[in-house]
């Protein structure tokens, strides 16, 4: 049985936002890793289109028993995983982006991948749960980063 490794901190945010997600719904995974968000978060199988993305090759044979509609393996940061996904012609309902946790890896996933959003289930972005550091190496919260 694969595991997955969430901070249970975020729990009731997850759940607030899946609630707000209607049956038929498209979404995209990047930095799968264990591939168990979509069975920890998504018991009522919402998403009729699920996405998987991550670097490691490995994911792609552990992706067939899962949910998973498609696999692209590959740095997300990258413009040809991006043209991958973006070729699917589909807008996601939600982006999950948990893979690389660098500062430059976040700020360009975010900006390659929200516009492939769906308009309508944009929320605020200033929800956003990380942080960046600055020149003086003190943590900013995202919501400075984006105005």
């Amino acid at each position: 049985m694969r595991g997955f490794d969430k901070w249970e901190a975020y729990f009731p945010f997850y759940e607030r936002v899946i609630s707000r997600i209607r049956p038929g719904s498209t979404y995209l995974e990047i930095g799968v890793q264990n591939l168990g968000w979509l069975e920890a978060f998504d018991t009522e199988r919402k998403f009729s289109r699920c996405v998987a993305c991550d670097i490691n090759p490995k994911v792609a044979e552990y992706a067939k028993c899962t949910r998973f509609t498609d696999v692209i393996i590959g740095d997300s940061t990258s413009d040809g995983v991006y043209q991958q996904i973006a070729s699917l012609n589909e807008p996601f309902d939600m982006i999950v982006d948990d893979a690389s946790h660098t500062q430059h890896d976040i700020i360009k996933n975010f900006l390659l991948y929200f516009p492939l959003l769906f308009l309508i289930s944009l929320a605020r972005t200033t929800t956003l749960v990380c942080l960046f550091t600055n020149s003086s190496h003190r943590w900013l919260p995202c919501q400075r980063w984006l105005q």
